[in-house]
């Protein structure tokens, strides 16, 4: 995103001097002048330039993970009334994240770690730059995740951004179950053996079970977050051993072609991709960060950090504040389908469903 050009600033003593000119030259022509009937209004004052830097860990148009923060960024950027300047670093390594972290802090006044792999980095980095403002993407922790996580765990020019349990995922599960009914399997396509991945998972059983408490899911670890090949393969054998919808815990859409190929229902990671095929794609599990963007973008540019911080140095993604989400639905979905999960969305935000935080299998 490209600075937008400002009108420049006339300043008053130019414009003294010139309406000075006009009255000599009024007077020559034998013209009466006037002084002060007619005010030529300042032009308005330049808005600050924010400058923004995302390092993210693969690139903004492939997948879905670092598509989905980039754009929900831009989008909070441009409903903004303050003026941002972005700039990315794409495909940045672990290795590299220290030395990018600190070439984009010093050029930049906020910079943006896309993924908990680089915590190392941005603890090393953003004492070295105090007068930086850091955010970090930080993956589910549990149940109220400020208590979990101290306001003096980071350097104070650092905010947290992340879901603290994956409430979505219940809501999934729920509805998963419910359309496919009690004889069918759920299946859970899982990227890697580790209990933030296995959240993911346990958290749709759970809420599969909440409407048949023995429905069974098939679950299948993969090991990486893009492998088509073994995605694919465990997707079939999946859909040929009765699962009627799977979750793919992966970043790219494969998931989405073996399971038209297959003809059951999918619900794919991180963002809303029902466009992609809408007869197949039940809901999405979405991760929208823009509600976080928003609010950390517009308390930085207004100077306001500190007070953001000392409340929310952990800017959870709930349902409630539309961080967690489940996309658009496919055409399988039901109003009355519809209606079970928004209710169960609402229930959670309330508090009248407890949905407690799982990360074992």
């Amino acid at each position: 995103m490209s600075e937008s050009s400002k009108p420049k600033n006339v300043s008053r003593r130019g414009f003294v001097k010139y309406a000075a000119g006009a009255v000599g030259v009024a007077a020559l022509a034998g013209l009466a002048y006037y002084a002060g009937t007619q005010m030529v209004p300042p032009p308005p004052p330049q808005k600050a330039v924010n400058n923004v830097h995302i390092v993210l860990y693969g690139h903004h148009d492939e997948g879905s993970w670092d598509p989905q923060l980039y754009e929900t960024l831009m989008s909070a950027v441009t409903k903004l009334p303050e003026t941002f300047h972005v700039t990315v670093s794409e495909g940045v390594a672990a290795e590299a994240a220290d030395t990018t972290l600190e070439l984009a802090a010093k050029n930049n006044d906020l910079v943006i770690a896309s993924t908990i792999v680089y915590e190392g980095a941005v603890k090393s980095v953003a004492p070295r730059f105090p007068n930086v403002h850091f955010v970090m993407e930080q993956d589910p922790i549990g149940l109220n995740p400020k208590s979990i996580v101290k306001e003096t765990d980071y350097p104070s020019n650092v905010i947290i951004l992340g879901p603290g349990c994956m409430t979505n995922q219940y809501v999934i599960g729920a509805l998963a179950a419910k359309l496919v009914g009690p004889n069918a399997k759920l299946g859970f396509i899982q990227s890697l053996d580790i209990p933030v991945t296995v959240h993911t998972g346990a958290e749709l059983r759970l809420g599969a079970r909440s409407v048949y408490p023995g429905m069974e899911v098939m679950r299948e670890i993969i090991g990486d977050f893009v492998n088509p090949v073994k995605n694919r393969d465990a997707i079939s054998f999946m859909a040929d051993n009765g699962v009627k919808a799977v979750y793919v815990e992966q970043d790219d859409t494969s998931g989405i072609l073996e399971a038209v190929a297959k003809g059951i229902y999918v619900i794919p990671a991180y963002k809303d991709l029902r466009a992609l095929a809408p007869d197949n794609v039940l809901c999405s599990s979405v991760w929208n960060w823009e509600p976080g963007w928003s609010a950390i973008l517009d308390a930085h540019a207004k100077g306001q950090w500190d007070r953001l911080r000392s409340e929310n140095w952990y800017w959870e993604m709930t349902l409630a504040n539309l961080g967690l989400g489940l996309g658009t639905y496919g055409n399988m979905v039901t109003d009355d389908l519809k209606s079970f999960a928004e209710k169960l969305k609402s229930d959670i935000s309330s508090g009248a469903v407890s949905v407690p935080y799982v990360d074992t299998w």
